[in-house]
């Protein structure tokens, strides 16, 4: 199983030496430390157990994003619902 997602960078700074961001995941904002990978504001990262572990090209964004929609699509299939692009699932008839 992978715990790793993907969001844009928003905000970063410097906590005392240690480089941290501000990562929009799902309409949420997370704080993530830096110290794996360098982003800049704009960046669409992988984010793994709070460090950012790799900075995306856009054609690997976009795929990554087709990719997990896909899966979502076949779950809510298997499991009897359908799930929706953002992420509520809804009973099939």
């Amino acid at each position: 199983m992978c715990l790793s997602r993907i969001g844009v960078v928003t905000r970063v700074w410097d906590a005392e030496g240690v480089p941290m961001a501000i990562v929009e995941i799902d309409d949420r904002a997370e704080p993530v430390s830096l110290i794996t990978a360098a982003a800049a504001v704009g960046d669409r990262v992988v984010v793994q157990f709070g460090f950012v572990v790799e900075v995306l090209t856009e054609r690997r964004a976009q795929d990554a994003e087709r990719l997990r929609s896909e899966a979502q699509a076949s779950l809510g299939r298997v499991a009897g619902t359908r799930v929706h692009a953002s992420g509520t699932r809804r009973n099939e008839p």
